[in-house]
């Protein structure tokens, strides 16, 4: 058996790499009752509020592919949301399932992860320090079950930074070392591995990439301080990092500019800059996030920062080995020092996180200073005595995580299954219904009776209520101003309790609401997504619906009860001056009707078709104007990239800083909306 062992140990160990974290997590299932061994999943958290239902969604798109979404918010870029959230290529393992994407399959894939953090780990450490070693598979499962790993478990679309992280930096080592001397044929090898592996890493999780690629900037300059090379070499190497760093971020221009695009107009680009004096924790608490057994850190404390006490034994042996010389220990300890301290302070803080402070979760870049402390103690593997470094302290090591693994699950969140995906079968029996046929011409939305965060991409329909962190400002601001309910700010939007807002009901085009039993209830008075109205939802005057130049509705100040805005709107829209809404909400019908009757004076607007694309979405329309006013389109102005009249470009205006109007003169004429996402 030994003989076996040792004629095939590269393999074993690889394989070791993955499955050993896979057992370990996979005990931890255990211990939750995760499917398949209990009735929870992780879709919990934000994996029940955001990445399940986006996968869902996701999936939608990669069988039928197009960049613009009605399942939120009235409409959104879902190349931007797919961006952020859902570009893994591991999703599409998930994708090529039959059936739509379950809780269970997700966390199999999130199973898959922890292995392949693991084996990306294990693949630096032998390579980097060229030797296969038990210390070398003890630090890849701390690296792949440290705290951060546990507590952030629920945010799926961060992993992928962990698993390409380790790769990425024998790259940048391989740069130094093939300058010194010059290997062309390998160094070629290098760069399209490294370009290709970064591509990966911005298109798929462009969150912990942003932080990944200002940590890859640190990793390269510590690479080149470490040892005294020649001029040459050290330029050299410099430009082969610049050069194939720029290659890779336009490489993935593609999938960033819808991304950034959408960034540019949420509300956190526009937050005030925080205080950034004194720490963020105190300094008690934030060392004690170096202890196992500690309870994960998930709202507002320290950042998570637990990586295996034993795997400071081989870290302090080689910041003390005399043998090392003292440059290299210098680089060392200030890259460690300068990680650990730029945790617990705001400024630095405030630059990991993107220029702005996270809601919540804390410390979401500490998985940098664990990869870097677990980096550095594989160089201590000369300095272990020999029983030690063979078969103990590895030993130890795995037995410290595995322990802390058990213990950490145990503070895992999860949620049953069958309230993720309650409503399936109930949506299922009455999907015809509910879901229109575009190509034809047909457009109406869909609601839950009780609400669901991101029920539209979670069920397939076109809804209102949305959660992203990709939400626009203008959209936030919008809904919350007609009293809509929100889950977390600046980033979500519920449409809760429709019987407490009937206009909007007919407001945002929604025709049916489904009820907790399955049965439809519909709304014939939902007005179509695109109709024509009284263009004082655009004026200056003093209207009800004034709108300054830039389009920001006085409406809109957070200020007004939402029901005022709501009567004031539709007041705007039929330009009759009449109160719909009684200040306890309750609709007056005959003022509701006169109104309607008013906007259905302006004209009629029939729909041709809606065609989706990759590129763009596109609505053919013909109106039929007998009063002069607007054609008010019930989707975010933001993404209109085009109107045409009778194929004439004409201009477009924000209605109350969100939707859209277009002036329009009597007549029948031909409409063309051009959306992009």
């Amino acid at each position: 058996m030994r003989t076996v062992y040792e004629r095939h140990r590269k393999c074993f160990l690889y394989l070791a790499a993955f499955f050993l974290p896979v057992l370990f997590a996979g005990a931890g299932f255990m211990i939750r009752g995760i499917d398949p061994f209990g009735p929870n999943c992780l879709a919990a958290i934000d994996g029940y509020g955001q990445y399940f239902p986006m996968l869902r969604e996701a999936e939608r798109h990669f069988f039928n592919p197009r960049s613009y979404s009605f399942s939120g918010a009235l409409g959104f870029s879902f190349a931007a949301e797919s961006a952020y959230y859902t570009n893994s290529p591991l999703n599409i393992l998930l994708f090529i399932l039959p059936g739509p994407v379950q809780p269970f399959e997700m966390d199999l894939i999130i199973l898959l992860r922890f292995g392949l953090m693991s084996l990306s780990m294990f693949h630096l450490l032998s390579k980097h320090y060229r030797r296969l070693s038990l210390l070398n598979l003890s630090l890849s499962l701390a690296y792949a079950l440290s705290s951060y790993t546990l507590a952030f478990i629920n945010q799926i679309m961060w992993m992928d930074a962990l698993i390409l992280l380790p790769f990425l930096c024998l790259q940048i080592g391989e740069f130094r070392a093939l300058c010194c001397p010059y290997d062309r044929k390998r160094m070629k090898k290098t760069c399209i591995l490294y370009t290709a592996a970064l591509v990966l890493l911005i298109c798929s999780c462009f969150y912990t990439a942003y932080m990944v690629c200002l940590f890859l900037c640190l990793f390269f300059l510590y690479t080149i301080l470490r040892e005294p090379d020649a001029k040459k070499v050290l330029l050299r190497s410099l430009l082969f990092f610049l050069a194939f760093s720029l290659l890779s971020g336009l490489l993935s221009l593609p999938v960033l500019l819808p991304l950034l695009k959408a960034l540019r107009q949420t509300v956190t680009v526009h937050a005030e800059r925080p205080d950034f004096s004194g720490f963020l924790h105190p300094q008690k608490d934030f060392f004690l996030r170096l202890l196992p057994f500690m309870k994960p850190s998930l709202a507002y404390g320290a950042p998570n920062l637990y990586f295996g006490l034993f795997a400071l034994v081989p870290l302090l042996l080689a910041l003390t080995d005399p043998a090392l010389s003292l440059r290299k220990k210098l680089s060392a300890s200030s890259f460690l020092l300068l990680l650990l301290v730029s945790l617990n302070l705001p400024l630095t803080n405030y630059i990991w996180h993107g220029f702005h402070l996270p809601a919540q979760l804390p410390g979401r870049e500490s998985f940098l200073f664990i990869f870097l402390v677990l980096f550095f103690a594989g160089s201590g593997w000369q300095k272990i005595p020999r029983l030690w470094k063979r078969a103990l302290l590895p030993l130890l090591l795995t037995a410290e995580i595995l322990a802390n693994t058990l213990f950490g699950f145990s503070y895992v969140q999860c949620v049953s299954s069958a309230r993720v995906t309650g409503m399936d079968e109930k949506i299922d029996r009455v999907r015809d219904t509910i879901t229109p046929d575009l190509s034809r011409g047909e457009f109406w939305r869909t609601e839950l009776s009780t609400f669901r965060d991101n029920g539209g991409q979670l069920y397939g329909y076109f809804g209102i209520s949305y959660y992203s962190s990709t939400m626009s400002g203008s959209a936030y601001r919008f809904f919350t101003s007609l009293g809509a309910d929100i889950y977390a700010r600046n980033v979500s939007v519920r449409f809760s309790e429709p019987e407490k807002h009937p206009l909007l009901l007919d407001l945002f085009s929604v025709r049916y609401l489904v009820e907790d039993d399955g049965t439809l209830t519909e709304n014939e008075d939902a007005l179509p997504l695109l109709f024509a109205c009284s263009s004082a939802v655009m004026s200056d005057g003093d209207a009800p619906g004034k709108a300054s130049g830039n389009g920001s509705c006085a409406l809109t100040e957070e200020s007004v009860p939402g029901i005022v805005t709501q009567d004031a709107f539709f007041q705007a829209l039929s330009g009759v001056r009449e109160t719909i809404l009684t200040s306890e909400g309750e609709l007056d019908d005959k003022a509701y009707r006169r109104c309607r009757e008013a906007i259905d004076s302006y004209g009629d607007v029939s729909i041709g078709s809606i065609r989706e694309t990759l590129f763009f979405t596109e609505i053919d329309a013909k109106a039929e104007i007998r009063k002069e006013g607007v054609l008010l389109l019930g989707l975010p102005h933001a993404d209109v990239s085009s109107v045409q009249i009778d194929g004439r470009d004409t201009a477009c205006y924000p209605v109350c800083g969100f939707l859209t109007a277009v002036p329009v003169s009597c007549g029948t004429h031909r409409v063309r909306i051009r959306l992009t996402g």
